[in-house]
Protein backbone atom coordinates (compact mmCIF):
# COMPACT_ATOMS: atom_id res chain seq x y z
CA UNK A 1 0.00 0.00 0.00
CA UNK A 2 1.10 3.27 -0.81
CA UNK A 3 0.17 6.58 1.50
CA UNK A 4 0.11 9.84 0.03
CA UNK A 5 0.87 12.74 1.62
CA UNK A 6 -2.67 13.97 2.46
CA UNK A 7 -2.98 10.24 4.08
CA UNK A 8 0.28 10.44 6.66
CA UNK A 9 -0.96 14.33 7.45
CA UNK A 10 -4.41 13.40 8.21
CA UNK A 11 -2.68 9.94 10.29
CA UNK A 12 -0.45 12.41 11.74
CA UNK A 13 -3.05 14.75 12.88
CA UNK A 14 -5.28 12.32 14.27
CA UNK A 15 -2.19 10.59 16.62
CA UNK A 16 -1.14 14.29 17.52
CA UNK A 17 -4.90 15.20 18.65
CA UNK A 18 -4.94 11.60 20.82
CA UNK A 19 -1.67 12.83 22.15
CA UNK A 20 -2.94 15.85 23.30
CA UNK A 21 -5.91 14.88 24.60
CA UNK A 22 -4.08 12.15 26.68
CA UNK A 23 -1.66 14.55 28.13
CA UNK A 24 -4.57 16.98 29.13
CA UNK A 25 -6.35 13.97 30.87
CA UNK A 26 -3.29 13.20 32.70
CA UNK A 27 -2.05 16.50 33.63
CA UNK A 28 -5.31 17.76 35.02
CA UNK A 29 -5.83 14.38 36.50
CA UNK A 30 -9.35 13.70 34.64
CA UNK A 31 -8.30 9.97 34.25
CA UNK A 32 -9.72 9.56 37.59
CA UNK A 33 -13.10 10.77 36.51
CA UNK A 34 -13.01 9.00 33.11
CA UNK A 35 -11.10 6.06 33.24
CA UNK A 36 -12.92 4.56 30.68
CA UNK A 37 -12.85 7.26 28.36
CA UNK A 38 -9.44 7.47 28.95
CA UNK A 39 -8.70 3.58 27.89
CA UNK A 40 -11.01 4.69 24.92
CA UNK A 41 -8.33 7.45 24.11
CA UNK A 42 -5.10 5.44 24.80
CA UNK A 43 -6.96 2.72 22.69
CA UNK A 44 -7.35 5.21 19.91
CA UNK A 45 -3.07 5.75 20.14
CA UNK A 46 -2.28 2.18 20.58
CA UNK A 47 -4.19 1.01 17.44
CA UNK A 48 -2.71 3.94 15.21
CA UNK A 49 0.83 3.21 16.43
CA UNK A 50 -0.13 -0.66 15.73
CA UNK A 51 -1.62 -0.32 12.41
CA UNK A 52 1.72 2.54 11.37
CA UNK A 53 3.92 -0.33 11.61
CA UNK A 54 1.83 -3.27 10.18
CA UNK A 55 1.33 -0.93 7.01
CA UNK A 56 5.48 -0.21 7.39
CA UNK A 57 6.78 -3.72 7.76
CA UNK A 58 3.60 -6.05 7.42
CA UNK A 59 2.02 -7.37 4.85
CA UNK A 60 -1.63 -6.53 3.36
CA UNK A 61 -3.30 -9.90 4.89
CA UNK A 62 -1.74 -8.81 8.44
CA UNK A 63 -3.07 -4.91 7.73
CA UNK A 64 -6.45 -6.02 6.84
CA UNK A 65 -6.78 -8.69 9.86
CA UNK A 66 -4.78 -6.11 12.61
CA UNK A 67 -7.22 -3.33 11.11
CA UNK A 68 -10.90 -5.29 12.11
CA UNK A 69 -9.79 -6.98 14.82
CA UNK A 70 -8.64 -3.67 16.36
CA UNK A 71 -12.10 -1.50 15.01
CA UNK A 72 -13.93 -4.68 17.24
CA UNK A 73 -12.35 -3.42 20.62
CA UNK A 74 -13.16 0.22 19.20
CA UNK A 75 -16.76 -0.40 19.18
CA UNK A 76 -16.75 -2.15 22.96
CA UNK A 77 -14.98 0.86 23.79
CA UNK A 78 -17.31 3.58 22.26
CA UNK A 79 -20.28 2.13 23.84
CA UNK A 80 -18.68 1.87 27.27
CA UNK A 81 -18.34 5.39 27.44
CA UNK A 82 -21.43 6.27 26.45
CA UNK A 83 -22.34 4.39 29.98
CA UNK A 84 -19.36 6.26 31.89
CA UNK A 85 -21.33 9.62 30.69
CA UNK A 86 -24.46 8.68 31.76
CA UNK A 87 -23.51 7.59 34.70
CA UNK A 88 -21.66 10.52 35.49
CA UNK A 89 -24.64 12.64 34.52
CA UNK A 90 -27.19 10.97 36.47
CA UNK A 91 -25.73 9.45 39.55
CA UNK A 92 -24.36 12.66 40.77
CA UNK A 93 -24.45 11.19 44.18
CA UNK A 94 -23.20 7.62 43.70
CA UNK A 95 -26.87 6.09 43.12
CA UNK A 96 -29.27 6.40 39.79
CA UNK A 97 -31.79 9.12 40.30
CA UNK A 98 -35.26 7.46 40.71
CA UNK A 99 -37.30 9.01 38.81
CA UNK A 100 -35.60 9.08 35.85
CA UNK A 101 -34.93 5.12 35.59
CA UNK A 102 -38.20 4.75 33.46
CA UNK A 103 -37.35 7.56 30.85
CA UNK A 104 -33.26 5.92 30.73
CA UNK A 105 -35.39 3.11 30.17
CA UNK A 106 -37.60 4.29 27.64
CA UNK A 107 -34.68 5.94 25.87
CA UNK A 108 -32.49 3.13 25.82
CA UNK A 109 -34.76 1.13 24.37
CA UNK A 110 -35.94 3.68 21.50
CA UNK A 111 -32.22 3.81 20.62
CA UNK A 112 -31.59 0.35 20.30
CA UNK A 113 -34.74 -0.84 18.46
CA UNK A 114 -33.95 2.61 15.88
CA UNK A 115 -30.26 2.02 15.86
CA UNK A 116 -30.90 -2.24 15.30
CA UNK A 117 -33.68 -1.16 12.70
CA UNK A 118 -31.28 0.92 10.59
CA UNK A 119 -28.46 -1.78 11.05
CA UNK A 120 -30.37 -4.44 9.95
CA UNK A 121 -31.33 -1.99 6.67
CA UNK A 122 -27.87 -1.79 5.87
CA UNK A 123 -26.36 -3.69 3.36
CA UNK A 124 -22.16 -3.55 3.73
CA UNK A 125 -20.49 -4.80 0.22
CA UNK A 126 -17.85 -7.32 2.47
CA UNK A 127 -16.90 -10.66 1.64
CA UNK A 128 -16.16 -11.82 5.47
CA UNK A 129 -18.07 -12.24 8.14
CA UNK A 130 -15.87 -10.56 10.42
CA UNK A 131 -16.02 -7.43 8.38
CA UNK A 132 -19.92 -7.39 7.83
CA UNK A 133 -20.02 -7.44 12.09
CA UNK A 134 -17.41 -4.76 12.38
CA UNK A 135 -18.92 -2.34 10.09
CA UNK A 136 -22.50 -3.28 10.89
CA UNK A 137 -21.40 -2.92 14.36
CA UNK A 138 -19.50 0.42 14.43
CA UNK A 139 -22.66 1.79 12.44
CA UNK A 140 -25.22 0.21 15.33
CA UNK A 141 -22.93 1.89 18.32
CA UNK A 142 -22.41 5.35 15.90
CA UNK A 143 -26.46 5.47 15.98
CA UNK A 144 -27.13 4.40 19.37
CA UNK A 145 -24.63 7.02 20.29
CA UNK A 146 -25.98 10.05 18.44
CA UNK A 147 -29.45 8.89 19.83
CA UNK A 148 -28.09 8.53 23.81
CA UNK A 149 -25.75 11.81 23.34
CA UNK A 150 -28.66 13.79 22.56
CA UNK A 151 -31.05 12.27 25.13
CA UNK A 152 -28.82 12.54 27.70
CA UNK A 153 -28.70 16.27 26.75
CA UNK A 154 -32.24 16.79 27.30
CA UNK A 155 -32.88 14.54 29.90
CA UNK A 156 -29.90 16.60 32.06
CA UNK A 157 -31.78 19.65 30.80
CA UNK A 158 -35.59 18.84 31.71
CA UNK A 159 -34.93 17.35 35.11
CA UNK A 160 -31.82 19.84 36.28
CA UNK A 161 -29.31 17.90 36.89
CA UNK A 162 -25.97 18.76 37.08
CA UNK A 163 -24.64 18.86 33.22
CA UNK A 164 -20.94 18.97 34.51
CA UNK A 165 -18.87 20.41 32.00
CA UNK A 166 -16.47 17.88 31.70
CA UNK A 167 -19.10 15.45 30.80
CA UNK A 168 -21.06 17.46 28.26
CA UNK A 169 -17.40 18.41 26.51
CA UNK A 170 -16.70 15.19 25.78
CA UNK A 171 -20.13 14.18 25.20
CA UNK A 172 -20.74 16.81 22.58
CA UNK A 173 -17.94 15.53 21.02
CA UNK A 174 -18.72 12.10 20.98
CA UNK A 175 -22.14 12.84 19.55
CA UNK A 176 -20.60 14.92 16.76
CA UNK A 177 -18.19 12.04 16.24
CA UNK A 178 -20.79 9.74 15.79
CA UNK A 179 -22.76 11.46 13.76
CA UNK A 180 -20.07 11.70 11.37
CA UNK A 181 -19.71 8.37 11.58
CA UNK A 182 -23.36 7.77 10.93
CA UNK A 183 -23.41 10.36 7.68
CA UNK A 184 -20.13 7.98 6.18
CA UNK A 185 -21.25 5.87 3.68
CA UNK A 186 -20.17 1.79 4.15
CA UNK A 187 -16.30 1.49 3.51
CA UNK A 188 -16.70 -1.16 -0.21
CA UNK A 189 -14.08 -2.97 1.86
CA UNK A 190 -13.27 -6.59 -0.49
CA UNK A 191 -10.70 -9.54 0.49
CA UNK A 192 -7.68 -8.14 -2.47
CA UNK A 193 -8.57 -4.70 -1.32
CA UNK A 194 -7.05 -3.89 1.83
CA UNK A 195 -7.97 -0.03 3.77
CA UNK A 196 -6.30 2.44 2.12
CA UNK A 197 -5.09 4.53 4.79
CA UNK A 198 -4.26 3.88 8.45
CA UNK A 199 -6.78 4.15 10.79
CA UNK A 200 -6.54 7.62 13.04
Amino acid sequence: MHLTGLDLLFWAAGLGAHFILLAVLLIRRRFLVFPIFTAFVVSNIGRTVALGLVELYGTKASYFYTYWSLAILDTLLQLSVVYEMYSLTFRPRGGWADDLRGALVWLIAVSVVVAAGLTWLATPRARLWMQVLVIKGTFFSSVCMSELFVGMIVLAVRTGLPWRTHVARISQGLGVYSTIDVLIPFPAVDLPKMPRTVDW
